[in-house]
């Protein structure tokens, strides 16, 4: 839904690590610079400054596509995608995303990063994805 995961903000603490694992040994571990549990933005769409973007440090997975991408990017956001997007609820995407007109991708799957689908397509944990692969 649109409050995103802002039920988990409680029990959040400024400085706590975030680790999200699926599969057998695959993982995505990071420290945001703020509090990632919020609700998805509402106030405007197909923008950058439409989604809340989180700096994460420390940044490190087992997956080594997203790595490379997030290296040569120079770091890595937390995307929590307006909730008028469709797609992707949220994702983690390297800092050179340019890709906005539905949240944190665009149409024909354009972009690359790892993502949560929108409750439009059932929700859920989709992963890694390049460009032109589906993130919902």
């Amino acid at each position: 839904g649109d409050d995103g995961m802002a039920a988990l903000s409680p029990s959040y603490s400024d400085g706590d690590g975030v680790r999200i694992e699926w599969a057998s040994s695959q993982y995505i571990q990071f420290t945001p610079a703020s509090n990632p549990f919020v609700a998805r933005p509402s106030t405007c769409n197909g923008q950058q400054s439409c989604n809340i973007l989180i700096t994460l440090l420390d940044f490190k997975t087992s997956d080594s596509s997203l790595s490379s991408w997030v290296s040569t990017a120079g770091g890595a956001w937390l995307c929590v995608g307006a909730s008028q997007g469709w797609d992707t609820a949220w994702g983690i995407i390297p800092m050179d995303h340019s890709a906005w007109s539905i949240g944190c991708n665009s149409g024909g799957w354009a972009e690359r990063g790892a993502f949560y689908s929108d409750d439009n397509f059932g929700g859920g944990w989709v992963g890694v994805k390049g460009n032109g692969q589906a993130k919902a």
